[in-house]
């Protein structure tokens, strides 16, 4: 698999729907030669189907992106109309005129009234107070 580029496109419609479907999956799937399925194999893949010339190979989503496929999943069908596309969706954040970094959201959704994001975090044991240094206050934005 190739390292998907970042992105900071907002897919609707038809593109929604498409996306929805490969997320709602729990598999990742891929498309090999048969001479290539020993190499899948001892790399943790599983045979889904056998084609005339190809082989379907499916493996378990990683938690992290099973996690954030699960939500992003939610939210399109709670019915937010604009989602970020794949799993790498970056801004830009800038101070006043100069770009200062970039910053990758794991899910953006949108209406017309609504914007949420969301940054998935892991790691493999708790420590004390680890949300107060993760999530800042909320914040609420009002219209003028």
């Amino acid at each position: 698999m190739t390292e998907e580029a970042p992105t900071l496109k907002l897919i609707a419609g038809p593109e929604l729907e498409a996306e929805l479907r490969l997320r709602r999956s729990q598999w990742l799937y891929k498309l090999v030669a048969p001479s290539e399925v020993a190499a899948s194999e001892a790399d943790g893949w599983t045979q889904s189907r056998v084609n005339k010339s190809s082989v379907r190979l499916q493996k378990a989503k990683p938690i992290d992106q099973a996690l954030e496929d699960e939500v992003w999943s939610l939210l399109a069908r709670l019915g937010f109309i604009h989602m970020s596309q794949g799993r790498r969706f970056v801004i830009p954040v800038t101070k006043g005129t100069g770009h200062i970094a970039s910053k990758q959201i794991d899910v953006l959704a949108a209406t017309t009234k609504q914007l949420w994001w969301l940054s998935a975090k892991r790691q493999s044991q708790r420590s004390p107070g680890q949300w107060q240094r993760i999530w800042p206050k909320p914040v609420r934005f009002e219209e003028r």
